[in-house]
């Protein structure tokens, strides 16, 4: 069963006041895991994350790190990795200066292999976050057609985000059928029908949240995890909302398959 989780970067206003204390008000909320942001190395150590999620029955579903962190730092988010018990590392962006052409891409790709092949030999899962910029239907080449060609699957995945793919111009559900048993983790933005990409809480939005839930299940995801980056309340109050309607969303979709899950 793929568990609700929050990528903490939603209530970054109140990681800012109080980082620890926010992180264990996400179980209180009804969340099951968080996914970390960047920057966590230099928010805590490794063993007080563990020690803190631990106490608050909280599970890690995954951490970002920067393109930076893996091109430089690579021992150090493997160390931290291994003493916080994480399993699954994110990267979330391609630098713009390294996507402009077909061939950057084909590079970025190999190492993103390469750093793949390194995480799996420590049984930690490297996940690809899709920003919607890698998604072009002008091109054969788009770095998005190049990732599905070109990645080694047994050592890099996706982290498929459903706003940003309807946002490149592509349905969301249509990229989860056809490359969703790619993506462990899924990320769970909606958006108001209001012209102007607005996003809003889930299942608020206009995206078939209930849909894409069906299909991760389908697919084998682990994590369904809620993001959001503006509000027209109180952060707090966005997660919550979210989670509630995430969580509702999640048993429904189980129902309707009657626990015939996976294709």
């Amino acid at each position: 069963m793929a568990k609700v989780g929050i990528q903490l970067y939603t209530v970054r206003d109140l990681l800012a006041e109080d980082y620890e204390g926010t992180i264990v008000r996400m179980k209180e909320l009804g969340y099951e895991g968080v996914e970390f942001p960047g920057g966590l190395m230099e928010k805590m150590n490794a063993s007080d994350l563990k020690k803190l999620l631990g106490s608050a029955g909280l599970e890690l579903a995954g951490i970002t790190f920067t393109h930076d962190d893996y091109t430089r730092r690579m021992d150090k988010i493997l160390r931290y990795s291994r003493e916080c018990g994480c399993t699954t590392v994110v990267y979330p962006w391609i630098p713009e200066e390294l996507r402009k052409t077909a061939d950057d891409y084909r590079e970025i790709i190999r190492m993103m292999n390469n750093w793949g092949s390194v995480f799996k030999k420590k049984g930690i899962r490297f996940l690809y976050h899709l920003h919607g910029y890698e998604l072009d239907k002008n091109r054969e080449d788009d770095g998005f057609s190049l990732m599905v060609k070109y990645f080694d699957w047994d050592v890099v995945q996706f982290e498929i985000d459903l706003y940003w793919v309807e946002y490149a111009g592509f349905d969301a559900m249509e990229i989860m059928e056809k490359y969703g048993q790619y993506s462990p983790s899924v990320h769970f933005k909606d958006y108001r029908d209001d012209g102007n990409w607005t996003d809003t809480e889930v299942g608020e939005g206009v995206i078939d949240m209930e849909k894409a839930a069906r299909l991760g299940l389908q697919r084998g995801a682990s994590w369904f995890i809620v993001e959001q980056e503006k509000f027209n309340m109180p952060s707090i109050e966005s997660a919550a909302v979210s989670a509630k309607n995430l969580l509702r969303i999640r048993s429904t979709a189980e129902k309707s398959l009657g626990g015939n899950w996976r294709v």
